[in-house]
């Protein structure tokens, strides 16, 4: 999920869309019937041992910051408009996968995989620099 996106000489806007497709892929290859593992796991706080609890939420947490250092990247590279706040970015389009995440595990329908990938196509074209 994460190796092709970590591949030399792809920029930020590349990366962040491998990291995106790379999460909806591996979802919808059905490594966990219950959707992303991680994402499950650092939702359930007192119902599993701390050390568990507590890894799945550094997981999640150093996910989250791949997509906000990705943003960043491709917005000080000119991939993204100037005044996009990484962080706000990175925020809906991890929304957009985990909703998609939640939906295909009880629904094992691929639509909501397919929904997130138009949503993040479209978040990533309002995030493009304006023409000049």
């Amino acid at each position: 999920m994460i190796d092709p996106a970590t591949r030399s000489g792809a920029t930020g806007l590349e990366r962040l869309r491998l990291l995106a497709e790379g999460f909806l892929l591996h979802v919808e290859s059905g490594v966990f019937p219950g959707g992303c593992f991680f994402a499950s796991v650092a939702m359930e706080l007192e119902a599993l041992p701390r050390p568990v609890h507590q890894r799945a939420v550094e997981i999640v947490t150093e996910w989250f910051g791949m997509l906000v250092a990705a943003a960043e990247e491709a917005r000080d590279a000119g991939e993204l408009d100037a005044g996009e706040e990484p962080g706000q970015l990175a925020f809906e389009i991890d929304a957009f996968m985990l909703l998609a995440n939640a939906q295909f595990a009880v629904s094992q329908h691929p639509q909501p995989l397919e929904r997130a990938r138009i949503a993040i196509d479209r978040r990533l074209a309002l995030a493009a620099p304006a023409a000049s």
